[in-house]
């Protein structure tokens, strides 16, 4: 049997995509035209029409599917590299049991050498799934602090087992790991964000994209009070203003149809918008793709530096 390869992908921001979920299903008005539908129904109508097609294209795309087999594909590359984990899919989607993302954490913690990149439409489930994992991490080291072996809880074992040492606080949140949500207009965003924002991570970023609709990401209500998600501030009624986690990257783009062409509108003042906060906040910004008369326009609206991205894609410290 061949060993698993990481997938080539043309996300710039990516050097490959690990798909070790496939599946997934509707979360919001960003999920219309959902490239990842699309493509996975193309192959299963080809496959049931009796065309050659990996087996995952079996079932229907509404199908959640577990790739154990995937799962040893980062361990093969030894080469630092930039991977995004489910692109294709959602890793915290409520289909995807959490003893398997256990297991692609282990890995991940594992793998200090690589950048992992996840994103999600479920932030909520995210949050509660990595402050669980720390709360159980932290109870069993404080309880067995000398204990030098694997523990029993496979939950523990993704924080501690591939450490030489067993400093929870120190360890976590794995360095290597950053989080990220999507948003489609302010809707979604005050939704979204502030559950990335309350996420404990070394990183964390907003792909504001398919943008179909305006958001002021400096500007998230909630009944807790206003994010100013770029600034790392959050102002509460009758309490002002205090000091909390902020965005670390934004990604923008429209929506994009087969063919290159332009799906739903996207104005160019949102993207102006958005340009003019994060520069104030002194927060790296991306625009991927823009509609420039009637075509999608990739990768064009970066100056002389390239692709602006943050620190964490460094790595020359890996």
């Amino acid at each position: 049997m061949p060993k698993p390869k990481l997938t080539k992908t043309g996300i710039p921001y990516l050097d490959f995509a690990w798909n070790v979920t496939s599946g997934c299903s509707w979360a919001g008005a960003g999920c219309d035209n959902c490239y990842a539908k699309d493509l996975h129904d193309k192959r299963h109508k080809a496959l049931k029409a009796g065309k050659a097609m990996p087996s995952c294209y079996g079932e229907p795309f509404s199908t959640i599917q577990l790739h154990e087999d995937r799962l040893q594909a980062v361990l093969t590359r030894r080469k630092p590299a930039v991977i995004g984990v489910c692109f294709m899919s959602d890793l915290f989607h409520p289909g995807v049991p959490s003893r398997f993302i256990d297991q692609v954490f282990a890995i991940m913690a594992r793998c200090h050498q690589h950048r992992f990149v996840i994103l999600t439409k479920r932030p909520k489930r995210m949050k509660q799934y990595i402050e669980g994992l720390f709360a159980c991490a932290r109870a069993e080291h404080s309880a067995r602090a000398e204990r030098k072996v694997p523990y029993d809880d496979d939950c523990v074992n993704v924080m501690l087992s591939h450490y030489s040492n067993l400093d929870v606080d120190r360890k976590w949140p794995l360095s290597n790991v950053m989080f990220g949500t999507t948003v489609w207009d302010q809707a979604s965003a005050d939704e979204n964000i502030p559950h990335l924002l309350h996420t404990p991570a070394a990183a964390r970023f907003v792909s504001y994209e398919p943008a179909v609709g305006l958001a002021n990401l400096n500007q998230i209500d909630t009944e807790g009070g206003v994010y100013h998600a770029l600034n790392g501030r959050v102002s509460v009624e009758g309490r002002g203003m205090a000091e909390c986690a902020g965005l670390d990257w934004v990604v923008m783009g429209c929506e994009k149809l087969a063919g290159n062409n332009p799906g739903r509108p996207m104005e160019w003042d949102w993207a102006a918008d958005v340009i003019i906060q994060c520069g104030k906040a002194k927060v790296p910004f991306y625009l991927k793709q823009l509609d420039v008369n009637g075509r999608v326009a990739e990768n064009e609206f970066q100056g002389s530096g390239g692709l602006d991205c943050p620190d964490f894609f460094n790595l020359g410290g890996a």
